[in-house]
């Protein structure tokens, strides 16, 4: 669904990949930023998996999108968190140091 719905966008690549393997990881682009949609709570190591993409590309922003243990269909009292900046900003002093 989600390759027919981008396909008409060329400044949008959406895959679906192995993340086992990292030539799936290689762009043509730079990359400012990186989509986890769904894809951190299935790593048990997910934060270093954060890390570790963020630095193959250089990124300096990610967007994390989760959904909860048990949601299985789309939930419209699922709402938006934001960060408050004091935890962007220890964010981003974690991935300065440990890049």
């Amino acid at each position: 669904i989600a390759i027919n719905n981008w396909k008409d966008h060329t400044n949008i690549e959406f895959r679906c990949e192995s993340w086992n393997d990292t030539e799936v990881f290689l762009v043509d682009f730079d990359v400012d930023m990186v989509i986890f949609s769904g894809v951190l709570l299935y790593r048990e190591d997910h934060f270093e998996f954060f890390k570790w993409v963020m630095n193959f590309y250089g990124a300096k922003k990610a967007i994390i999108q989760e959904p909860y243990h048990d949601q299985r269909h789309w939930d419209d009292k699922v709402i938006l968190i934001q960060l408050p900046k004091i935890y962007i900003n220890t964010i981003q002093n974690i991935l300065l140091t440990q890049f």
